[in-house]
């Protein structure tokens, strides 16, 4: 992991590993919030971190729940994840 969790901030542009934009960040759920049911996704996060990403035009799309793992650097306000746009919208992570 090359970056600070708590560097993550709501608003930031979600980009996949091309740099394409896939949405912003709607909110950041931590391991506090999981238990809660904040969380509905098939995926699984290890450190029990997501983020909420809203796509769409001026976020009206679907909700994604990216898992942290995913993540790997924020580089000025982007959050740029390890995998393609196509791959992120197989992963189920919509749920």
């Amino acid at each position: 992991m090359n970056y600070q969790w708590s560097a993550v901030r709501d608003g930031m542009d979600v980009c996949d590993l091309n740099g394409d934009k896939i949405g912003s960040v709607g909110e950041v759920i931590s391991r506090a919030s999981v238990g809660t049911g904040a969380v509905t996704g098939s995926g699984t996060s290890a450190s029990g971190n997501y983020i909420k990403v809203d796509t769409g035009f001026l976020g009206l799309g679907k909700d994604l729940y990216i898992p942290a793992e995913y993540i790997s650097d924020i580089v000025g306000d982007r959050v740029l994840l390890n995998t393609t746009k196509d791959a992120v919208d197989s992963m189920g992570w919509d749920h």
